[in-house]
């Protein structure tokens, strides 16, 4: 007998509400957008350089790509996109390496890229 999705959440307590999840179709420039968006992120001065070669693997951003981004590297004074886009380095270094591990142990899928991107662009009223 094959549990139902009910199942699951009466025995775990956890609630059925919402849409939803299923896989995001990636764009082929997807490390285009990356750069884009995470290039002009302020950093401190005594932080090493940010070098975007890090991301060049076409399956997704690489463990070391996603290390440029750690809290101690956050400028004094950043502004909220540095903060939002260090949470989504987070958020992928979480999603790679804790949640959802997998073989390939140096970067985290690429599919998963979109979802870190709206949790951390996302208002903090709209995040239960």
């Amino acid at each position: 007998m094959t549990p139902t999705l009910q199942d699951v959440s009466y025995l775990l307590g956890l609630p059925c509400a919402g849409a939803a999840v299923g896989v995001i179709d990636m764009q082929a420039d997807w490390m285009n957008d990356m750069h884009q968006r995470f290039g002009p992120v302020e950093r401190k001065e005594d932080a090493p350089p940010y070098v975007p070669e890090f991301l060049a693997d076409a399956r997704g951003p690489t463990k070391k790509w996603i290390l440029q981004f750690q809290p101690t590297y956050i400028h004094p004074q950043a502004n909220a996109y540095a903060v939002s886009r260090h949470l989504e380095a987070y958020l992928l270094w979480l999603f790679g390496w804790v949640m959802f591990t997998s073989g390939q142990g140096h970067l985290v899928t690429r599919t998963l890229v979109p979802y870190a991107r709206s949790i951390a662009d996302a208002h903090a009223d709209d995040v239960p």
